[in-house]
């Protein structure tokens, strides 16, 4: 997540300027073979 820009606030939650995440675990997120992140079970919210 730090490597996408985003800071850690907890540890399963993390923001940029533009989303918080929270329910970011291992086995929330998955890494594809596309090199992209999947997240699964996440709550992505707009930062206000």
């Amino acid at each position: 997540m730090k490597a996408l820009g985003f800071e850690m606030d907890y540890y399963d939650e993390y923001h940029n300027s533009e989303y918080e995440v929270f329910d970011v675990v291992p086995n929330n997120v998955l890494y594809g073979i596309d090199g992209d992140l999947y997240f699964i079970d996440t709550q992505i919210r707009i930062r206000s």
